[in-house]
């Protein structure tokens, strides 16, 4: 597991594309749909730099962090990770109950960053009814954040605080995965691209690590197209011979995976020689005895199968099927992520021009009533939720309008 998240984080060129894998792995290893990731600025606080299903209100809320009684505050205040079960049972957590009833979610995971030189930031997975993380999970994410926090190290501080955007706004990443109909679109998209470049697809890598992981003949990916499947990546040329045998003849470990969305665990393929006729057939002719298909799942929707292939027999054990996968969500995650990202560049362009007239309208609204920048901040907050505006609309009033909201507070 060191090594695949080593890889996936270290391969990260920019302070972006860091952070973003920091919160598909987060989201990943704790079967999560929603989160974020905050990054800590000089001067303690916390700020959003990423998210994933969540709203303005929710980002307006805690666009800026410090010891607030938030499981992220907690995590950030003492360098350790904070679990909260149910947060309507949590008194701490009162002030911040509204935002949750809200947002949809009832328990939260808080994990930091943290590198040698200190916390670099808190990672938060949220779930929407009281759940309670197993061990492993919550081990899982701590060793994410011990190795994320060392790799957000290397990228120059400045970097890492703009991404933190002042109107909590990091465009399309505001989609709810949770909901198909907001996302299925973009998701059969990503299907298609994926498959018409298979030479270069991004779960080549996972068929590479799960077949190191567990000293495998052989390992592949094959995504769901429409009714059938097509493989989408092959560690080997048996792992390939034994994909394309079961896109061919629609026989398999992996369709009938891909059919009832559940693992199939195969031991001895010898002991079932007429249950997938061609593909056991295929198998004994290059050596291949047992076999494994884990479903790959993005947002409750199956997107594909993980093929494991041993040239011996194998009991396929559960931490074996647990691992794989967690590997396999962290690989499509990841995928889907800089799929989205390349699809985005418009719209995060929009959302750094938007940084750019907030941190414009703060600094002219303090000039003006020779108030701090922060304070300056938290009166265009107040104003847009005063007034239900977006932070940025206000922001525009400001410089180009001469609005000075809160005065009558003065």
């Amino acid at each position: 597991m060191d090594l695949a998240l080593g890889e996936l984080l270290g391969s990260a060129k920019f302070p972006r594309a860091g952070v973003d894998r920091v919160l598909a792995a987060a989201l990943a290893l704790s079967a999560a749909e929603r989160g974020n990731v905050q990054i800590r600025e000089p001067t303690g606080e916390l700020r959003i730099a990423a998210q994933r299903g969540f709203t303005s209100d929710f980002l307006d809320h805690f666009a800026v962090v410090d010891n607030d009684g938030s499981a992220c505050g907690r995590a950030a205040e003492k360098a350790a990770q904070t679990v909260i079960v149910d947060v309507n049972k949590d008194p701490a957590f009162e002030p911040h109950r509204s935002i949750a009833a809200a947002s949809g979610f009832r328990a939260v995971v808080s994990t930091p960053l943290i590198s040698d030189s200190g916390l670099v930031g808190v990672v938060s997975t949220h779930f929407p009814r009281p759940h309670r993380l197993s061990a492993h999970e919550l081990r899982s994410l701590q060793q994410l954040g011990r190795i994320a926090g060392i790799t957000l190290s290397q990228f120059p501080a400045r970097e890492l605080s703009a991404l933190a955007t002042a109107d909590g706004d990091p465009g399309e990443r505001n989609e709810l995965l949770a909901d198909p109909a907001l996302w299925s679109p973009t998701l059969e998209d990503f299907r298609r691209v994926t498959l018409d470049d298979r030479d270069g697809s991004d779960f080549f890598p996972l068929t590479l690590e799960v077949a190191d992981v567990f000293g495998l003949a052989g390992a592949g990916v094959s995504l769901a197209d429409g009714e059938a499947m097509r493989t989408a990546a092959a560690q080997s040329e048996r792992a390939a011979a034994l994909e394309l045998i079961q896109e061919q003849y629609g026989v398999g470990p992996c369709v009938e995976s891909q059919r009832t969305a559940r693992p199939v665990l195969v031991t001895d393929l010898t002991d079932h020689p007429r249950k997938w006729e061609e593909f056991t057939k295929a198998a004994a002719t290059v050596g291949v005895v047992s076999a494994a298909a884990i479903p790959i799942r993005l947002g409750g929707v199956g997107l594909g199968v993980l093929d494991m292939y041993h040239d011996s027999q194998h009991q396929w054990t559960t931490e074996e099927v647990r691992l794989a996968d967690r590997l396999a969500r962290m690989a499509a995650s990841y995928a889907f992520e800089l799929y989205r990202t390349r699809r985005t560049t418009t719209q995060l362009q929009q959302a750094l021009d938007s940084r750019v007239i907030i941190e414009q309208a703060k600094g002219m609204l303090a000039g003006r009533m020779g108030i701090t920048v922060d304070a300056a901040f938290g009166r265009l907050r107040a104003h847009a939720r005063d007034h239900n505006k977006p932070l940025r609309t206000v922001a525009d009033a400001v410089v180009q309008q001469g609005l000075n909201p809160g005065r009558d507070q003065d």
